[in-house]
């Protein structure tokens, strides 16, 4: 529905809405009275859901953190210049570590040898495993990293391995427990 209403002193040249039933506007010089917009129900294209669904988990993530005094300083410590530790979170949460480089010079299957991995983060990895498995994929060994700066981290071997075949997967996670992975076959 529209209406002209140039005649009507009190609505000629009213731009804007009334509450939310009716648009008044100037177009061309003529005052017109329209019913309020319908906003059209349209289905998410591609991965909207998906984003939308990601971007609410890392909001609760946020609040979780925001109310847990030691992960709410943890954040507020790490998080850059002028950015505040719910800000610092939602990031963490959007953004999952990367595992870079599985070095294994110094191990040759035997208790002790040290393999190094490079794990990095936006603010920190908190966390790096190592599963090293046979060529069937039989698990022959498996524990945690070692760090002395969250960046580079060193296992330990505890057992005796032949080592040629075997595949190295290294694992890394952050705070809300997002993880990335990289794996390396031994020649």
């Amino acid at each position: 529905m529209m209406a002209n209403s140039d005649e009507n002193f009190i609505l000629k040249n009213l731009r804007g809405q009334l509450g939310k039933q009716l648009v008044c506007k100037v177009v061309n010089g003529k005052s017109i009275v329209t019913n309020f917009p319908k906003k059209p129900k349209m289905n998410p294209l591609g991965g909207q859901e998906s984003t939308k669904n990601n971007f609410s988990m890392a909001s609760d993530w946020g609040k979780q953190v925001m109310d847990d005094p030691e992960l709410k300083d943890f954040y507020k410590t790490r998080a850059p210049t002028g950015i505040n530790a719910y800000i610092a979170a939602i990031r963490d949460y959007l953004k999952s570590p990367v595992v870079s480089d599985i070095n294994t010079t110094q191990y040759s299957g035997h208790p002790g040898d040290i393999i190094t991995i490079s794990a990095d983060e936006d603010l920190m990895v908190v966390k790096v495993n190592v599963v090293i498995a046979n060529k069937d994929g039989v698990i022959l060994e498996e524990g945690t990293c070692t760090s002395d700066d969250s960046v580079t981290w060193h296992y330990t071997a505890k057992t005796l391995i032949e080592p040629s075949g075997c595949m190295i997967t290294a694992t890394a996670m952050d705070n809300p427990q997002n993880s990335g992975t990289l794996s390396l076959t031994i020649g």
